[in-house]
């Protein structure tokens, strides 16, 4: 029986991820005239990085990004939390960006929101996934790095 080479899996799962990523990235609205360009380049920077598995890199475009609304740099946030690509993995932190970019509008982060808290969080992390997400959308800078 023939082993199947792991360099090679992890080959097209990382294109598998780059199409993903395209395809989700092009199935969103224009983004508004009043994002900056610069804005727009610092999700592509991060979007690269992602891509290359340079997560931590991506996280230092998505995150200020996130802060002022970005929806793809919210939802990214939330893979990252979810995947633990970036940040330790964390399901509560991982819902709360969820949830903004579903309030801001994000179409698949609006689908995914509820089926992601019933099928990973209990009723207490429920409860404080939404105390932080009205943290973190009244003051962005003070959402913290980890829910615990």
């Amino acid at each position: 029986m023939a082993r199947k080479d792991p360099l090679a899996y992890d080959k097209v799962m990382k294109l598998l991820a780059l199409a993903i990523l395209t395809l989700v990235s092009l199935a969103q609205p224009v983004m508004s005239q009043s994002r900056s360009m610069g804005a727009t380049q610092d999700y592509n920077n991060g979007l690269a990085a992602w891509i290359r598995g340079d997560h931590e890199t991506a996280l230092a475009h998505f995150k200020p990004l996130a802060h002022i609304g970005h929806t793809e740099a919210q939802y990214n946030l939330f893979a990252m939390y979810n995947s633990g690509k970036g940040f330790s993995k964390d399901n509560v932190m991982a819902y709360v960006w969820l949830t903004i970019a579903a309030r801001n509008g994000h179409k698949l982060a609006d689908y995914l929101d509820e089926k992601f808290a019933v099928k990973f969080l209990d009723e207490t992390q429920i409860k404080r996934a939404q105390a932080l997400v009205k943290l973190c959308v009244k003051k962005p800078t003070s959402c913290p790095k980890h829910s615990d």
